[in-house]
């Protein structure tokens, strides 16, 4: 894992003060020490501008052997850790501005409860929390080899759909899914991004192929075809947020995904023109480790906060968001069924993690605070879900969505 950097392409908001010899932003009359991020960050290095408290990590494998098709299919997984204490995360506050004098921070993406399920209350997002996270996963098959055509099965359909792409085609959406109350979190003034008009501009996938190719032509047995699937039913993706308590377990898994869709257009890149074609992921959010801190650890000693404040990688508890997606290259009609293959047999049913698919401290649905035990705090934790089975969904072991 890697702490990731700040976005450098910025071209409303100012963020950069010391810049130096080593980077330049796109705000090049600033003279190259200033920003409008209203923190004095006088003496800071360009790192520490820029290193973010966001730890990335990816890993691919290939995964063709997975399903009895001829298909060449690539297995790819990602997390994000928020694991270090906000720092310069803060440069996003109150006090920045764009370059227009608006704020930098947009209330309509406060969410009013980033952890609906795990944590009992309203978690309304913080300044330095991380709040409407869009994650996105792409492919950009080159026009110049044929991938002029998008093909897809719509919902309630069972038939290929096929559409070319040229520069006057919009942005083509598909809707894939959408939590209605989870949606209910955002702002009135956001929830435009996720509502069905938005997301279902195209159509609605057909929820058993629920995927977008490119392809080099429409014929659904002849044309090579490259897709995107992200499967909803494997742990990653479904318990797509976890805590990561002390020694690296996983705890208090939950999901936290609004909604999700597929975009597709044209776009170009010097004298190469090519498909864009992208997942779009949009999750709650993810809490600071101080957030965390604080609700964990009411009471602790003073000295352990001490700790803490100097050592501020060294939280005890984290919030994590993880991916699974998988890359399909065949025909349009071979991908479609090492799809509905891949949906009996993916990895991943009971326990995919971090990196390698496996969760280190349980093999066992029954384990839910992940300790390595089934004990009393688990009889606890599906007791609690009497009444109130919002609130404790690791309580439904069987996943029959009755506890």
């Amino acid at each position: 894992p890697f702490r990731i950097a700040l976005f450098m392409g910025e071209q409303v908001f100012d963020h950069l003060e010391n810049e130096l010899d080593h980077v330049v932003d796109n705000f090049t009359g600033d003279g190259g020490n200033s920003d409008t991020d209203g923190i004095d960050e006088t003496g800071m290095s360009w790192t520490d501008e820029l290193r973010s408290e966001l730890e990335y990590a990816t890993w691919w494998e290939d995964a063709s052997d997975l399903v009895n098709e001829p298909v060449a299919m690539v297995r790819r997984g990602i997390s994000l850790e928020y694991a270090c204490a906000p720092g310069p995360i803060e440069c996003f506050g109150q006090q920045a501005t764009r370059d227009d004098g608006t704020p930098v921070l947009e209330e309509r993406f406060r969410m009013t409860d980033v952890s609906p399920w795990a944590i009992p209350g309203l978690q309304e997002a913080a300044d330095v929390d991380l709040s409407f996270i869009t994650a996105s996963f792409a492919v950009r098959p080159r026009s110049s080899v044929g991938f002029r055509y998008v093909m897809w099965i719509e919902e309630g359909t069972n038939t290929w759909s096929n559409l070319e792409i040229t520069e006057a085609t919009e942005v083509l959406r598909w809707k894939q899914t959408r939590n209605a109350d989870l949606v209910l979190l955002v702002p009135t003034a956001g929830r435009g991004l996720v509502s069905d008009n938005y997301l279902a501009k195209t159509g609605t996938l057909d929820p058993d192929f629920d995927m977008v190719l490119a392809a080099d032509g429409t014929d659904p047995d002849n044309a090579n075809a490259i897709g995107l699937l992200m499967p909803r039913h494997i742990t990653s993706n479904r318990d797509n947020v976890v805590r990561i308590n002390p020694g690296g377990c996983l705890s208090h898994a939950e999901d936290r995904l609004i909604a999700s869709y597929v975009e597709a257009d044209l776009r170009s890149s010097g004298d190469q023109s090519y498909i864009y074609l992208r997942t779009r992921n949009r999750y709650t959010g993810l809490l600071s480790p101080e957030r965390l801190a604080a609700l964990d650890f009411q009471g602790s000693e003073q000295g352990e906060q001490e700790f803490l404040s100097a050592n501020p990688c060294l939280y005890e508890v984290t919030e994590m968001l993880r991916q699974e997606v998988y890359y399909l290259f065949g025909t349009p009609n071979q991908i479609k069924a090492a799809v509905l293959q891949l949906a009996r047999t993916a990895p991943g049913l009971s326990g995919a993690s971090l990196l390698s698919g496996e969760d280190p401290c349980s093999e066992c649905a029954a384990d839910i605070d992940r300790d390595g035990e089934v004990g009393g705090s688990d009889l606890a934790y599906v007791l609690g879900a009497w009444g109130q089975p919002e609130l404790f969904p690791g309580a439904d072991l069987n996943r029959d969505d009755i506890r």
